[in-house]
């Protein structure tokens, strides 16, 4: 039997983003193997591809025969635990210093009174040898921390992202569109790429291409499209369709999924839900807004503790699997 293909294969490596790729999936095979490896410093725009990439690091070092553990944490939720007193920032701390890998997304995020706190927390990881991801929009040298944080940051490897062209853009429209088995027309790969937002403009209009395609004779013409799926923007929301299949799926019901409730289930449901919707290429602002009004790092933070629970357990692995072939 294959081994189904992980988020690191569906990576579609472009000029913009082939370097940061290639030191990706280094980083997962010098972690699967016990190498020991610096700090590694992501960044670029948001579009670019970061998360795919950070999505599909954790998934392939939480798989496997030589499986290690990893924790994604948003800079700025992280950060705010690392303020709290003592005793209760060392339980926050805990299993940021105890895991294999740690990821912290979205540096530029971090509150800067947590600025050496964090620095303690990469010092102790450093000494015990153990790898850590840090992401940013910017460059380190462009972030507002202290000068201790910075020095970090400098003295890990630097792996820059660029905005995706409008070539590159196509390249990825195509690309999506084939996984997906659309056939369109080149006038709509060009439609597709039209936004120079980058990879999540391009998800979400897939998507709806998707739904589409299922009562339209292939290929998809640009004439089609535009007849077409202004009249599906008026049905129901791609989040309204996720939220709904996923609470029938946990039998709660759908409005418990936007409400203040952290009772384990709901809480499960509510993270599965958001992790569909950043597959399915909504933005976390948006996903947020949809779910409660929560804050995008709240969002984040949860899709980085879904994607290590997938990778970590085979059966939610196969139910994210057919949830998303349902929502297809």
């Amino acid at each position: 039997m294959s081994t189904p293909a992980d988020a690191l294969d569906r990576f579609v490596p472009l000029p913009e983003n082939r370097a940061a790729f290639r030191a990706i999936a280094q980083l997962a095979e010098a972690i699967a193997r016990d190498i020991d490896s610096p700090l590694h410093f992501l960044h670029g725009p948001p579009g670019c591809g970061k998360s795919h990439l950070i999505a599909g690091l954790i998934e392939r070092v939480s798989e496997g025969e030589s499986a290690k553990t990893a924790i994604s944490v948003a800079a700025a939720e992280f950060g705010r635990a690392l303020l709290l007193p003592p005793l209760d920032r060392a339980a926050a701390a805990r299993d940021a210093l105890d895991c294999d890998l740690l990821v912290v997304e979205d540096a530029q995020h971090l509150p800067l009174a947590a600025s050496d706190e964090l620095a303690s927390v990469l010092d102790r990881r450093l000494a015990r040898r153990k790898t850590v991801v840090v992401t940013a929009s910017r460059s380190a040298a462009e972030l507002d921390c202290s000068a201790r944080l910075a020095g970090r940051f400098a003295g890990g490897l630097s792996i820059a992202m660029q905005p995706l062209s409008e070539p590159s853009r196509r390249e990825l429209a195509a690309a999506l569109c084939r996984e997906r088995k659309l056939q369109v027309t080149d006038e709509v790969v060009g439609w597709l790429a039209r936004d120079p937002g980058g990879a999540r403009p391009i998800l979400g209009e897939v998507t709806r291409l998707v739904q589409l395609a299922k009562g339209c004779k292939p290929p998809i013409t640009l004439a089609k499209v535009r007849s077409e799926l202004s009249a599906l923007a008026d049905e129901q929301t791609p989040i309204a369709r996720i939220v709904e299949l996923v609470a029938a799926r946990c039998q709660i019901p759908p409005k418990a999924l936007a409400g203040p409730s952290r009772v384990a289930n709901v809480a499960h449901a509510r993270h599965l839900a958001m992790y569909l919707a950043r597959q399915a290429g909504l933005t976390l602002v948006e996903i947020g807004r949809n779910l409660g009004g929560r804050d995008h790092t709240t969002v984040m933070h949860a899709c980085g503790k879904m994607a290590a629970a997938i990778a970590a357990d085979p059966k939610l692995a196969q139910q994210v699997r057919d949830l998303r072939s349902e929502l297809l």
